[in-house]
């Protein structure tokens, strides 16, 4: 293993560290709520014309039609985090899911990072050891139809790049 990669491996380990600690500020404000089917969601979206439907979870599924017939589905979780006062949700969509990710491709996820106005890069391990990249926003529990609808169409359009990047396919 060359440098570069230890390098990356250690702000890897770094990273979920501190997601780890921010986990934990449950003890200190940070709550979540587990709800089915917010409500709040469902007044946003059909405020907005959004189209959509709610899966076993009671998360909201949008499906979007992009550029070049491609398509993306979105979620937008009813369960909520509050830090103080404030109360958010995540809009998040799969890219892809891969058995390994490679040091490059980590690098160029964490570098889009910086490049965006709202929302990043999360990668997660699954149970069976398959990664999962997805692209996150998270926003207020309570924003708007149309505030939402935007966040889901940014959400879908930056995840739906990376899928036909990595990919090629039109799975997620």
């Amino acid at each position: 293993m060359n440098i570069h990669n230890v390098k990356m491996i250690a702000g890897m380990a770094i990273c979920a560290l501190c997601a780890t600690s921010f986990a934990q500020l449950g003890e200190i404000g940070v709550e979540e709520s587990s709800a089915k089917a917010d409500a709040r969601v469902r007044r946003a979206l059909e405020s907005a014309g959004v189209k959509y439907s709610v899966d076993n979870d009671g998360d909201y599924k949008v499906h979007w039609t992009l550029e070049g017939g491609r398509t993306h589905v979105v979620f937008v979780n009813s369960n909520t985090s509050r830090l103080g006062s404030m109360e958010f949700r995540n809009v998040w969509a799969v890219a892809f899911i891969a058995d390994e990710v490679s040091a490059n491709n980590l690098r160029a996820l964490l570098e889009l990072n910086g490049k965006y106005k709202v929302g990043a890069w999360n990668l997660t391990k699954r149970n069976d050891g398959q990664f999962i990249a997805a692209f996150s926003i998270t926003v207020s529990a309570n924003c708007t139809g149309q505030a939402l609808r935007t966040f889901t169409q940014v959400v879908a359009s930056t995840a739906d790049e990376i899928e036909n990047t990595v990919t090629k396919a039109d799975k997620f």
